[in-house]
């Protein structure tokens, strides 16, 4: 015949399941305030790296304006040599002409979104 718990002995069944319950209660919560200050690091963190990312972006877009500019900037130098028996003069000197001028708007469009990427 199993026997009867008494009204004691659910007392003290509940009374040690509110304990336990307690104790992980508690160590959930110690979990929990880890895992927030590790959460808190990595967005930290990934700001951080965002904000590099977009440094080196800007650095990039500045170098390919430069680089742009400076090959415009040798074609347009190097227009005469290079189209003089071909073309007539005044297109040698148009040709030559249009392309410092872009040269001269690709320095110009690198330093102003240098000055406006900071």
């Amino acid at each position: 015949m199993p026997t009867e718990a008494t009204p004691d002995r659910h007392t003290e069944l509940a009374a040690n399941r509110t304990v336990l319950a307690a104790e992980r209660t508690k160590e959930t919560a110690v979990r929990t305030t880890v895992a927030a200050q590790r959460t808190e690091a990595s967005a930290d963190r990934r700001t951080e790296l965002a904000a590099n990312r977009t440094v080196l972006a800007a650095e990039r877009t500045y170098a390919a304006w430069v680089r742009t500019g400076l090959m415009s900037l040798a074609a347009g130098v190097g227009a005469k040599k290079t189209l003089g028996g071909v073309l007539p003069e005044w297109a040698v000197v148009l040709t030559g002409s249009v392309l410092v001028a872009f040269a001269a708007f690709c320095f110009a469009a690198a330093v102003w979104r240098e000055v406006a990427s900071q």
